[in-house]
């Protein structure tokens, strides 16, 4: 079963609407929560990638990202590509965290040609959706 499902994990409402829009623009169908804990309870193997900001209140994007590669590691499921969001944490820490990207807000995905390429480079993201 192919995964077509990139999920947004984004406190700030117009953070959340903006790259929502963005991503519709680009073909992409996305899911969006609103915390750490959400995420967790959302996570399923169905995604083909997550946008994880980092500064979120509660469980923050760190330590969602090292939860979900435990499980994805105690329950052997196929790895799910997650792209740090954030406008504070440094590139390395997302990395050793367990993200596989990491983008400084304010992301412009629309217009980014090197975020397409770097989507595009993600094995699990088709590079058509259905209805896309």
């Amino acid at each position: 079963m192919k995964r077509c499902l990139i999920l947004l994990v984004e406190d700030d409402p117009v953070a959340r609407f903006v790259v929502q829009k963005q991503l519709a623009q680009l073909g992409y169908a996305c899911e969006t929560v609103a915390s750490g804990e959400k995420a967790l309870e959302r996570y399923s193997n169905d995604l083909a990638l997550i946008f994880m900001d980092v500064g979120l209140p509660g469980i923050d994007g760190i330590m969602t990202t090292k939860i979900i590669r435990q499980r994805e590691q105690q329950e052997s499921l196929e790895r799910v590509p997650v792209i740090a969001l954030t406008a504070h944490s440094n590139r390395n820490e997302c990395l050793n965290s367990g993200m596989d990207e990491h983008l400084q807000k304010p992301a412009t995905l629309v217009t980014s040609d090197n975020m397409n390429c770097r989507l595009a480079t993600l094995s699990t993201v088709p590079q058509q959706f259905p209805g896309g």
